[in-house]
């Protein structure tokens, strides 16, 4: 049986994304911020949750799920997004126009969405704790 990655980090500890490109830094920090079932402690665990399942959706269905809850999360991304150090304001734009198209049923390049919000979380190492969600998936 294969290990689980450890979840959690210690109070006040940073993150690193560690490693370069798209899939294999999405990776390492999906196996380092986000549980496996739920939201994550952090906002950046949850804004790499939110774009990771937009990505495996569309991967594996060709469509992200548009239920109540899917719009939800991608209505709050851009909000998540705003916190901290925010990304120049052209990637801020571009996330947030990619999130706004997903969430009304556009098509619109997800592995990029997941990319700005790895960036995103490099420009905010120290943990932003999440309140309570909006939504319940």
């Amino acid at each position: 049986m294969a290990q689980q990655p450890d979840r959690t980090l210690p109070a006040g500890a940073a993150v690193s994304t560690g490693t370069t490109g798209v899939p294999a830094r999405h990776r390492n920090l999906w196996n380092r911020l986000v549980p496996p079932s739920g939201p994550a402690e952090t906002v950046q665990g949850e804004a790499l949750r939110i774009a990771g399942n937009i990505h495996d959706g569309l991967a594996r269905h060709g469509r992200a799920d548009h239920d109540h809850d899917c719009r939800a999360m991608l209505r709050e991304l851009p909000a998540y997004l705003a916190l901290g150090t925010t990304l120049p304001a052209e990637e801020f734009t571009e996330a947030r126009r990619i999130a706004e198209a997903l969430r009304t049923g556009r098509p619109a390049p997800a592995e990029r969405l997941s990319d700005l919000v790895a960036r995103w979380i490099a420009r905010n190492p120290a943990p932003i704790p999440l309140a309570r969600p909006p939504y319940r998936r």
